[in-house]
């Protein structure tokens, strides 16, 4: 599935539209998309790391869960390039989730 932004610049080149629809669906469709993707690391974090992984799995996780908490500047800014790439961002989320950590550094990116 491409990116939200693609769609949306698709969208806006392909149909007839007043400036002021396609902005507010750009908002909606950017709120939908980003909310989709806290819930798939919310549910990573609740679920999966909660009840299927080993101990010995969640302890590796736990490591790069440090590392990553001593640099939140540079996990935004990895997130806010990602965004901006044609790559799928489910996978990133769901990694993200398993690690715990707050999701407002992973999510915040995805609304500019």
């Amino acid at each position: 599935m491409p990116p939200t932004w693609t769609v949306i610049s698709m969208i806006g080149f392909n149909f007839d539209l007043n400036y002021y629809i396609l902005i507010v669906f750009s908002i909606l469709a950017t709120v939908a998309s980003t909310s989709g993707r806290f819930i798939l690391a919310l549910f990573a974090k609740r679920i999966i790391r909660g009840r299927f992984l080993s101990e010995r799995i969640l302890n590796s996780i736990d490591f790069l869960k440090k590392r990553i908490e001593r640099k939140k500047h540079f996990t935004t800014t990895f997130f806010l390039l990602f965004s901006f790439s044609p790559f799928p961002s489910g996978p990133l989320f769901l990694a993200y989730g398993l690690t715990g950590l707050k999701l407002r550094f992973a999510t915040v990116p995805f609304f500019v």
